[in-house]
């Protein structure tokens, strides 16, 4: 059976968002990622690193402030479709297959389209995050009132087990909704064209908590310029039969 154009068995990390025409800077990334056998989030320290979250409560959820977990991200784009992701985010990056990403956690983001008129209305993507957002304080807030006064403050969480006080079941519910949904929310302003850097949805993001540490053998593609495929077949000769132009 043929497999959809639109669809990649392969998921993609780039590494130029700050600086994606700086080839030289994303090429040294590149190397260093290799080296390490480490994709990793901030401050980017080789590991399996930390599964968190900041919290800044005085920013709001629909600007992807007020909750800033620890991931990595990838697209679920057709190699031969990049050429307007690598725009923004650089032409050097490698793959993985889909199926080994899930079982290691990582999922789709789920989008959330907002418009600018939207803020009125019931079921529009505005007031979904501003429920959300609401509801996450009010168990936030509830949590740590009702911690003060423990001895230590309890944040234990039971993977699949029923909270057994109200306490447990507050901390539970804030940790679920904060690793488990907020961590994976997307808004995007759906009026953009679809051409536009900010319309996010074209991107097909996945997300992982915490960084992924890979072995060659788990690297599918390695994608750089196309005028460093020479050099980079004679300096990662380990990776030679991976390594192929951006799309351009």
């Amino acid at each position: 059976m043929l497999r959809p154009s639109y669809i990649s068995a392969e998921l993609f990390h780039f590494l130029g968002r700050p600086a994606p025409f700086d080839h030289e800077r994303n090429y040294s990334l590149l190397k260093t990622v290799l080296a390490s056998g480490c994709v990793s989030h901030p401050p980017h320290e080789v590991g399996w690193g930390k599964i968190s979250y900041a919290l800044d409560l005085s920013k709001r959820l629909a600007k992807e402030e007020m909750l800033v977990p620890t991931v990595t991200c990838y697209c679920d784009i057709p190699y031969e479709q990049l050429a307007p992701h690598t725009s923004k985010y650089g032409a050097f990056g490698l793959s993985f297959s889909r199926h080994h990403l899930t079982q290691i956690g990582a999922r789709p983001v789920t989008y959330v389209p907002c418009r600018p008129d939207d803020w009125r209305g019931v079921f529009t993507g505005h007031t979904l995050l501003k429920e959300l957002e609401a509801t996450f304080l009010g168990v936030h807030e509830q949590r740590t009132l009702l911690s003060e006064g423990v001895d230590p403050p309890s944040r234990s969480v039971s993977l699949g087990q029923p909270p057994s006080s109200t306490l447990e079941a507050l901390t539970k519910a804030e940790h679920t909704l904060a690793l488990r949904v907020l961590a994976f929310l997307k808004p995007y302003e759906s009026t953009l064209d679809d051409a536009d850097p900010s319309y996010y949805y074209s991107e097909r993001e996945w997300r992982k908590l915490g960084n992924l540490l890979f072995e060659p053998k788990d690297v599918l593609r390695i994608i750089v310029h196309e005028s460093f495929v020479a050099r980079a077949k004679d300096e990662m000769a380990e990776f030679r039969a991976l390594i192929c132009p951006a799309p351009a």
